[in-house]
């Protein structure tokens, strides 16, 4: 496979073995491995992350293997940004794996088609590999998306990261008319505002956040399989962000093979893909959102944002 492949890991042995036993199965040209350093004061971190590079040293099979090591902890979102910048200094194009996605057999064959279709599309900001709502009906085998998941995507060095995606700067546009039109509700755009509100106080660590408003600026959209070809096997209290496992989150976001499943998710369909997706965001978040009004008027400051 000619597309260069950029995998995401830190401390987790385990899952980083499962990714690499399925990688190996497609024969990659050239691999970028991104690695945090191991935390201070944190216990059996250092060793945790030197067992999860030898695992990478020792099985991974490709004909280029390009390492791109921190020595301290950077952070899960500076991490990500600063060693996707590196990789896209020399590729036009990858695909981006952490260390919790495993990729379906037909992963690698949708992406890269996608990515050869949408090439000269400068409005399509990225090419997705999970579907959260698991299967959508729809004639095409893709969907196309305002929202962007992290969990197996691949992107163009052009519409890689700029310096607008700074919080700073993206705050300064919060109200922006046509933003608020693309988002369809000031409501939408209070929701995303809180988002990266809370990176820029250091109160969450999301790269993803801040790729997707940055989109959303630029009424940017992403193309999201028709069925779900990411295995997502890091959700839990290991995480770094996402403690809720998925299927209490979105439904059901395992790679689906039964077709029972599938008909029981066609209820999904009453309305778009992404009206659905802000039916199940909006109605998690009411707590943000009365918080951050709080916090507006004075009468939050002792209120911990979620």
């Amino acid at each position: 496979m000619n597309t260069s492949v950029a995998i995401v890991l830190y401390n987790r042995p385990h899952n980083t073995n499962k990714l690499i036993n399925k990688l190996n199965k497609f024969k990659l040209n050239k691999v970028y491995i991104i690695s945090d350093g191991p935390k201070k004061n944190y216990k059996n971190d250092f060793n945790l992350v030197k067992t999860t590079r030898t695992i990478v040293d020792k099985k991974l099979k490709a004909k280029k293997k390009i390492k791109i090591y921190s020595n301290k902890n950077l952070g899960l979102r500076k991490r990500i940004i600063t060693g996707l910048d590196k990789v896209f200094k020399y590729e036009e194009k990858a695909i981006i794996l952490e260390d919790d996605c495993i990729p379906s057999e037909e992963f690698f064959l949708f992406v890269n088609k996608m990515l050869k279709r949408f090439e000269k599309d400068k409005k399509i900001a990225s090419i997705l590999g999970s579907n959260y709502l698991s299967k959508w009906k729809t004639r095409n085998k893709y969907l196309i998306s305002k929202y962007f998941h992290p969990w197996g995507w691949a992107t163009w060095s052009d519409r890689w990261l700029k310096k607008e995606m700074d919080p700073k700067n993206l705050l300064k546009i919060k109200y922006n008319k046509q933003l608020i039109k693309y988002l369809g509700s000031f409501r939408a755009l209070l929701f995303w505002f809180i988002k990266i509100w809370q990176i820029k106080k250091n109160k969450k660590n999301s790269w993803a956040y801040t790729w997707m408003y940055y989109n959303f600026i630029y009424t940017k959209k992403h193309i999201v399989p028709k069925f779900n070809l990411i295995d997502n096997i890091g959700m839990g209290e290991n995480s770094s962000n996402t403690k809720v496992l998925p299927y209490e989150y979105f439904g059901y976001t395992k790679i689906i093979k039964s077709k029972k499943i599938y008909n029981r998710l066609n209820k999904f369909n009453k309305n778009n893909f992404d009206e659905e997706i802000e039916n199940i965001v909006f109605s998690k978040n009411m707590k943000n959102r009365i918080v951050w009004f709080l916090f507006k008027l004075g009468l939050g400051k002792e209120i911990k944002l979620l």
